[in-house]
């Protein structure tokens, strides 16, 4: 029964450590999570910004070190997107990284992940400004849930304008869901009753975010990575290759696109010549375009 379980968490958060390399088959120590990469983290704030960039990490991760490079110590999200983006007339941009205990319920992750924003959005006087959300593996149900159970027509709901989702599965891994909450609940030990209960609390938030992303006009880029090392050098096609593409009649975008790196890695960028960030700047800047053209079909 546990392994039921372990492998359907296992399947929606897949592999996120800070190892770009796939795991392996020894058991891995559990070290200690350090207090303070807990919480809401300021990586870069232009003076009257314009723009928020919000970035969630997976499970096992950090977040300042799930998104840096391992052998220069870029932050992409601090150190090389912002500029970029701020070329365009006046789009000045706030980079924050949430982070979140590993141990802890995804109610409690995901209500920490809204409060902490909404509440620093209200001291800073920033309510209204717009939204773009990064998201890594396991963060992406988490925040799809978090947003999808906000107060109807709040500030963070409306204000968002796009999510970009990297390793995330669409159906978030849940497919599978029916036959776990199948199993009598008699059967059940305490931990796995809460564990079926956390899948269900996902599975809720997952069903909820499409319809209220369709009210609200968000756009949303799923990025793909390649499966393994081998699959990357038999990735001859290039970074970039969108493989849909649809657009719902209301201004609402959504893409999948494939990148060259695999699942740990695909977060984590050298410089501004790295293949996959070139990409990844590039449909961010047409979510920037659509800011600044007023393109959200609510709270524009």
């Amino acid at each position: 029964m546990k392994k039921a379980f372990g492998k359907l968490r296992l399947k929606i958060s897949k592999y996120n450590n800070n190892d770009p390399q796939p795991p392996s088959s020894k058991p891995v120590p559990i070290v200690p999570q350090d207090p303070s990469s807990i919480g809401l983290k300021m990586i870069h704030n232009s003076p009257d910004a314009t723009i928020d960039i919000i970035a969630i990490h997976g499970q096992n991760g950090h977040p300042i070190n799930s998104w840096t490079n391992r052998d220069n110590g870029v932050l992409w999200l601090r150190d090389l997107l912002p500029g970029i983006l701020e070329t365009h007339p006046g789009v000045k941009i706030r980079a924050l990284s949430y982070g979140y205990a590993r141990r802890d319920p995804v109610e409690v992750i995901c209500a920490g992940l809204m409060k902490s924003i909404g509440e620093l959005r209200i001291v800073t006087k920033s309510e209204g400004r717009k939204i773009i959300w990064c998201a890594h593996s396991f963060g992406g149900p988490l925040l799809q849930a978090a947003i999808s159970i906000a107060p109807p027509s709040s500030d963070i709901q409306v204000s968002t304008h796009a999510f970009l989702f990297f390793g995330v599965a669409k159906n978030m891994g849940l497919e599978n869901l029916s036959t776990v909450l199948a199993k009598p609940e008699a059967t059940l030990s305490s931990e796995m009753k809460e564990l079926r209960k956390e899948m269900m609390w996902l599975k809720m938030g997952s069903e909820r975010f499409d319809p209220v992303g369709e009210h609200l006009g968000w756009n949303i880029v799923w990025f793909r990575e390649v499966g393994s090392e081998e699959e990357k050098v038999r990735h001859l096609g290039g970074a970039g290759g969108r493989e849909e593409e649809s657009e719902d009649g209301k201004g609402r975008l959504e893409v999948v696109v494939k990148l060259g790196k695999t699942h740990g890695a695909m977060v984590r960028f050298a410089d501004a010549k790295d293949e996959d960030f070139i990409v990844v700047v590039e449909e961010t800047r047409n979510m920037v375009e659509g800011i600044t053209k007023g393109n959200n079909t609510v709270g524009s």
